[in-house]
């Protein structure tokens, strides 16, 4: 349908609701200025991230951020600290979709993993301190894209210093830190010993295998199968020691319905390691 300018009913719709919001932000920060209070970095957060979803520019935002970034000293919210949080992973995802700025992505994902900082010492709850840890790996794997690695390990070892003050529980979220941890370190780590890489790969393994039963998700299904495999590859790989918890996982995910070829490739893998190892210790 045609409107009386001439243009078709609901074209250029949302350039509107942008500019709107825009000129939102912008007056409301005005005042914010003068009288901060949580309520009102919250509220302007959280416009700042629905203006970006609409398909707002991060250029202009990024120029309006500090004076919200500001007040991330003094807060006391837990929710403007988390729509911060997410102001960044949406500035990082529009530039990473575009295939542009490795570096401007990694950035965000620095400073979303500093924000956590904050939210953790306002909100201590175990979800927090484990989203802060994924939050330095994701920022660690930022600095791998932008091909600045200087900054990769410290930031690793700063995230496994956060996991090992948590408290170990059994949730999903705790699961997917310590994998995505692990995994990350052993990708990274130089190791003197054969048996410290043996520890990490154990550790990847073993929390691959509990966030599959914690969320038994296909795609959780396939990591744990994956991180296993090279658990059992290393040459110090025990099956004595292992051989029960090898069957049980293989027995999951025979059970699993439905599963992709790449899971079925580790499925025959898996399968072809224990028979092997039964054999020899007959």
């Amino acid at each position: 349908m045609i409107d009386s300018t001439g243009k078709k009913i609901g074209e250029d719709s949302e350039k509107p609701d942008k500019e709107f919001l825009l000129a939102e932000i912008k007056f409301f920060l005005k005042g914010f200025s003068n009288n901060k209070t949580d309520n009102k970095a919250y509220t302007i957060a959280k416009s700042i991230n629905e203006y970006l979803k609409l398909g707002g520019t991060d250029e202009e935002i990024t120029k309006l951020l500090p004076k919200l970034e500001e007040y991330i000293e003094i807060t006391e919210s837990e929710d403007f600290l988390w729509q911060m949080v997410y102001i960044q992973r949406e500035i990082s995802s529009a530039a990473m979709n575009r295939l542009l700025k490795p570096r401007f992505c990694a950035e965000c994902k620095y400073r979303a993993a500093q924000y956590f900082d904050k939210i953790c010492e306002v909100e201590p709850t175990t979800h927090n301190n484990c989203c802060r840890v994924i939050e330095y790996v994701f920022a660690a794997l930022g600095f791998e894209k932008s091909k600045e690695n200087e900054k990769i390990l410290p930031l690793i070892e700063k995230a496994e210093e956060l996991f090992l003050q948590i408290p170990e529980t059994d949730s999903a979220i705790y699961y997917t830190a310590g994998r995505l941890l692990y995994d990350e370190l052993h990708r990274k780590l130089t190791f003197d010993e054969a048996e410290q890489e043996l520890e990490v790969l154990k550790k990847v393994a073993d929390y691959a295998i509990k966030l599959y039963k914690a969320r038994p998700l296909k795609s959780n299904l396939e990591r744990a199968l994956f991180h296993y495999l090279e658990y059992c590859k290393n040459n110090l790989f025990s099956f004595e020691a292992e051989k029960d918890i090898l069957t049980e996982l293989i027995k999951l995910a025979e059970n699993t319905t439905g599963v992709g070829m790449e899971t079925e490739k580790y499925i025959s893998e898996l399968k072809e390691i224990l028979q092997k190892f039964s054999s020899n210790s007959q």
